[in-house]
């Protein structure tokens, strides 16, 4: 070794010792790296599993939730402008909408949301309050005397339930980018 280099890196112990240093270093490194990556493998496939789950529970509920807009709320609408549904029957079964809404909006919040989907369980949640407010608003049309007076009423209040249609996409929206955030793929009719 030339003197310049023997000079620059000091005695043999003392390359030793930055020699043994490293060693511990990297050995260290390896210990951490070997204790927490797994943890954090481990914690995204939990992530990953709660979200996929709570997608499912959504899924399911949504299907519930446009059954009934569907196949039951939008059809009384039409009927109770056409005459072909009594007032009163279109508040009875207004008031059964309502609870059903209700009760999917507990079902929604009793699904607990992983900590990554709060933004889309809040929106989820908003989008039922506004649904329920549309079927207030047209039982509230419903009692208006006039088939004219109704329809106004129930025209005024098609926007409250395009509001809720608007927030329910875009809580179907945000769940679906967290979950390709994770490399999941979000199930169709979310």
């Amino acid at each position: 070794m030339s003197p310049a280099r023997s000079e620059r890196w000091g005695s043999r112990k003392r390359r030793r010792r930055i020699v043994r240093i490293v060693v511990a270093v990297i050995v260290i490194a390896g210990v951490v790296a070997a204790i927490v990556v797994p943890r954090s493998r481990a914690s995204r496939r939990a992530e990953r599993a709660a979200v996929q789950t709570y997608a499912q529970v959504v899924k399911d509920l949504s299907f519930e939730g446009g059954r009934i807009l569907q196949q039951e709320v939008k059809p009384r609408i039409t009927d109770l402008r056409e005459g072909v549904v009594s007032p009163e029957q279109f508040r009875r079964e207004a008031d059964n909408w309502i609870r059903l809404y209700q009760n999917l909006r507990k079902s929604f919040a009793d699904a607990g949301p992983p900590e990554r989907l709060a933004t889309a369980a809040r929106l989820y949640d908003d989008a039922f309050v506004a649904y329920i407010e549309a079927f207030e608003a047209f039982r509230e049309a419903s009692r208006l005397d006039t088939p004219e007076a109704r329809n106004e009423a129930i025209t005024e209040a098609v926007p409250i339930a395009e509001r809720a249609d608007q927030i329910f996409d875009r809580a179907r929206g945000e769940l679906g980018e967290q979950m390709r955030a994770l490399g999941l793929t979000p199930p169709g009719d979310l």
